[in-house]
């Protein structure tokens, strides 16, 4: 199932398997709901906020990147609830 995912995501052009920088700390599940309702009201479709981040949470993480201006790696981390939490 995660290589069919990965071949998924590759074939819609984005970038290969990134890896959590090691010294960023790992997002609990409502962390994760928060991301995706902030993308949510933002435009940005994660379906209903679950807290896990499946394909399309990181399919409106990269649409949001792009739209940002941003690196667009789909990565659902602590970099971007920073972004998603500032004023």
């Amino acid at each position: 199932a995660l290589s069919v995912g990965h071949l998924s995501d590759r074939l819609a052009g984005t970038s290969a398997l990134v890896a959590k920088p090691i010294t960023e700390p790992s997002l609990s599940r409502d962390d994760i709901k928060f991301i995706q309702t902030s993308l949510n009201q933002l435009g940005f479709d994660t379906g209903e906020p679950d807290g896990i981040s499946g394909p399309k949470t990181r399919g409106a993480t990269r649409q949001y990147q792009r739209d940002t201006n941003l690196p667009i790696d789909g990565y659902v981390g602590y970099q971007l609830l920073q972004q998603l939490q500032a004023p």
